[in-house]
């Protein structure tokens, strides 16, 4: 296994589950909450992203058959849904929670603030993209690590709050937002290219 690779892919996942906007989304909803409520929410969230992008990863390739569609295609869609979401975070988009008692560890934090369309749409077409076991393994590794820095990051969201203020955590999801785009734009180049044959 290439380590180096996997360090990218680890870092490319965590930002790609836009991390910052997900704690702000977590503090908001959560903000009635008490540390303990919080921290079993948040090992609920990264348990439910990790075994939801596995099954992504595994049968992204059947549904692309299933469903008739190519990559090029969906590199393309998928790429336009991300650059959207990039756009949001840089805007500063949020939400507040109108129930400080229910249960928002599967919806809406883990679908669809932390894996949302943009998220299912990447995570499809790496699961095509590994063309092999060994590869598609370490792009499972990869993305359950990038899960549980986002468990790690809402678990100490109180301690994290407290440190570095919220400011600064909106600050981060801008600059998540610019990575995403960046991402996002990669994406539909790559499938204009293959449409053309370039």
């Amino acid at each position: 296994m290439d380590l180096f690779k996997l360090m990218q892919d680890i870092l490319r996942y965590f930002l790609l589950l836009t991390p910052f906007f997900g704690l702000l989304m977590f503090l908001s909803l959560t903000r009635t909450f008490s540390t303990k409520k919080r921290r079993v929410d948040a090992t609920k969230i990264g348990i439910a992203c990790s075994i939801f992008g596995t099954l992504i990863l595994f049968y992204g390739q059947e549904i692309f058959s299933f469903l008739g569609i190519t990559l090029a295609s969906f590199r393309i869609g998928v790429g336009t849904i991300l650059l959207i979401d990039g756009v949001k975070l840089v805007n500063g988009k949020s939400a507040e929670s109108k129930d400080d008692t229910g249960d928002i560890s599967i919806v809406p934090m883990t679908v669809p603030v932390t894996v949302g369309p943009a998220t299912i749409g990447a995570l499809i077409v790496s699961g095509t993209d590994a063309v092999n076991s060994g590869s598609k393994v370490q792009e499972i590794v990869a993305f359950c690590l990038g899960c549980f820095l986002i468990w790690l990051l809402l678990y100490l969201s109180t301690t994290i709050e407290k440190l570095v203020g919220k400011q600064v955590i909106i600050i981060l999801s801008k600059l998540t937002g610019l990575y995403l785009a960046s991402l996002a734009s990669g994406m539909i180049m790559s499938g204009i290219s293959t449409s053309l044959n370039l």
